[in-house]
This record gives C-alpha cells, sequence and structure tokens, in this order.
C-alpha cells in the first residue's frame, strides 16, 4: 500500500504541491470572507455584500447567504426570501462538493490533517450553517411545505452538528 500511495501522490511533499497551494487559497479565502462578514456586524450590509462578492468559494457564497438570510429576517418580503433560499442553497451545496473533494483529497501524504477535527469539518460547518438558515426561511416563509422542507433541514443540520 505504501507503494501505490507514493504511485499515486508521488514520494516527497513539497512547498510548490497542489494540496500546499489549496491549502493557502482556502486560508485566503477564509479571511476575506470574515473581513466582509465584520461589516455586517458595523451594519454595513452592503460592504459585507460587495466584499463577498469578490470571492467563489464555499465561504464566501456561506457569507453571502448570511447577508441574504438577514435582509430575508428583517424585511419578511417574499422575493428577498426566495433570493435568501437560493443563495442558501447554493452556498449548502457548494460546502457539500467541497467537503467530498476534500475527503478524497485528504488521503494524500502530504495533505494537512488537524489533530481535533476531521478532514472537511470547515466545509460541514458551512453546509450546517447554511441547513440552519435555510430551515429557518422556510418557517418565515409561511407555506406549509416550505416549513415542513425547514424542519427537515433542521434535521439534517443536526445530524451534521452532531458528526461534528
Amino acid at each position: 500500500m505504501n507503494r501505490m500511495g507514493s504511485w499515486l501522490y508521488g514520494r516527497k511533499p513539497d512547498a510548490a504541491s497542489p494540496l500546499a497551494l489549496e491549502l493557502a487559497t482556502q486560508i485566503e479565502d477564509l479571511e476575506q470572507a470574515l473581513e466582509a462578514a465584520t461589516l455586517i456586524l458595523d451594519d454595513d450590509v452592503d460592504g459585507a455584500e460587495n466584499g463577498l462578492s469578490k470571492g467563489d468559494s464555499s465561504f464566501h457564497k456561506t457569507g453571502k447567504g448570511v447577508v441574504g438570510f438577514l435582509r430575508a429576517l428583517l424585511g419578511f418580503e417574499q422575493e428577498i426570501m426566495r433570493e435568501a433560499a437560493e443563495r442558501l442553497s447554493d452556498a449548502e451545496t457548494s460546502a457539500y462538493n467541497d467537503q467530498q473533494r476534500v475527503a478524497h483529497t485528504g488521503s494524500a501524504p502530504d495533505a494537512f490533517r488537524s489533530k481535533i477535527y476531521d478532514v472537511g469539518t470547515e466545509y460541514a460547518l458551512c453546509q450546517a450553517m447554511a441547513q440552519i438558515m435555510t430551515a429557518v426561511v422556510g418557517v418565515l416563509n409561511e407555506s406549509l411545505t416550505e416549513s415542513l422542507k425547514g424542519f427537515y433541514k433542521m434535521r439534517k443540520a443536526y445530524a451534521t452538528l452532531d458528526g461534528i
């Protein structure tokens, strides 16, 4: 098995490996998304949305979902709720895809491994956050079917968080 792993992933990890570059990109995306999200606390929702629109990572999409969720929560308008649900669904799908991708590449010998959390936990957390916010938007939508979908999403989010 050791031979097979070295055949697939190479013998020595180097600083310019694709996994090292991917980790640096993930860290940069997370920092950008957090910087933009801090603008929400300063009541600069438009500035946060502009900052989050600069990236296309799961972290940026989750941040855009949070902005849409807050607008839906404060406005109770159907169009804004629909837009928030679409953004949150996009964030959930993106986080799931990234979690699967990282879980697949996490078996490489030069992949980063946390001593505390499993590979892809950051994306599972983004996915659970999007599911919880989607559930709340579904209940606020005042539709029975959307409320039931929301409660199902809440159940999925609980299972995800319980797994973490």
